[in-house]
């Protein structure tokens, strides 16, 4: 698997890090805790590509399945169909780019978001894998 920085994939190796490390960086900030924000920045420009580029490509089914989860842990409220998925994403991204200026229950709310993405991309991750390795071996 390899990075993939343009947008949002399951199938990038390194993401599951990237998400660790921007879900440390909003609890850094909560906590009151000098931080940078690199990986949550990356993130939040990852996902506003995601939004941008929907439309002109392929959506892979597990990217949407990690979304969910990751908007479930969000919202509230499983997404019922992709429009959910990505009208959940928007709100996400909006929260992201102001988050400095956030109230602490939104500011958590971000951290969720991102720790629930980390633990579905590489539990997808994995079953990639299990997939790919199951296969080789026929």
């Amino acid at each position: 698997m390899g990075y993939e920085t343009d947008k949002f994939s399951v199938r990038n190796g390194l993401l599951p890090l990237v998400l660790v490390q921007a879900t440390i960086e909003l609890d850094n900030y909560i906590i009151g805790k000098e931080t940078n924000f690199n990986s949550t920045k990356q993130i939040q420009e990852m996902l506003t590509r995601t939004l941008e580029q929907r439309q002109q490509e392929h959506v892979y089914s597990l990217d949407i399945l990690a979304l969910s989860g990751g908007i479930k842990r969000y919202c509230g409220r499983e997404p019922a169909n992709i429009q959910e998925v990505y009208s959940g994403l928007e709100s996400v991204v909006k929260d992201m780019v102001d988050f400095k200026d956030s109230e602490k229950s939104k500011l958590e709310k971000l951290r969720n978001f991102c720790m629930e993405l980390s633990t579905r991309v590489s539990y997808y991750q994995m079953s990639i894998y299990r997939q790919r390795h199951l296969f080789a071996s026929i």
